[in-house]
């Protein structure tokens, strides 16, 4: 999946950036940093309640429908600004920028083999510090879609015996 976003710069503008989810997106995450894509992933939602979790979806869908790039944290009630910060104090926040990395570089078709972890920290100090926090359900979104499937079912699922 290929999407552009709008991100901040660590001098104030904003400025539009492609990143690509694919089937080597988990791959190279884990050659570069270590770590499974996934797990971390679940680790960052699993820390959220279900409360939480509404409230960040409801605040990145209402800014998606007044046009704006992205969750003005400033503009957020007490409840939903706390609903984000916990995903930075989940201790997983730089999983989405690792993410928002390598799906970047990937859709910009960089030299894979040259990706490591000074070339990522060089990439990430362009950005405005909380860019990803505002951006997280973006860019997992953006992953976890391309997981789904996209073709139909040719016969019907078997009947569970389970009840």
């Amino acid at each position: 999946m290929y999407k552009t976003i709008t991100l901040e710069l660590a001098t104030g503008e904003d400025q539009d950036f492609p990143f690509l989810a694919c089937g080597t997106t988990s791959i190279r995450y884990k050659m570069i940093f270590g770590k499974e894509l996934f797990g971390e992933i679940t680790s960052i939602v699993g820390s959220l309640d279900a409360a939480t979790l509404a409230k960040i979806t409801a605040a990145s869908q209402k800014a998606a429908e007044a046009g704006q790039d992205e969750v003005k944290l400033d503009e957020l009630d007490p409840d939903t600004l706390k609903a984000f910060l916990a995903i930075a104090g989940s201790g997983k926040l730089d999983t989405v920028s690792k993410m928002a990395y390598i799906m970047n570089r990937q859709a910009e078709k960089a030299e894979m083999n040259k990706l490591n972890l000074d070339t990522y920290l060089d990439w990430l100090e362009q950005f405005e510090t909380l860019t990803f926090l505002t951006h997280a359900l973006d860019f997992i979104s953006l992953y976890m879609d391309n997981r789904e499937g996209t073709s139909a079912l040719k016969k019907s699922p078997a009947p569970s015996i389970v009840k």
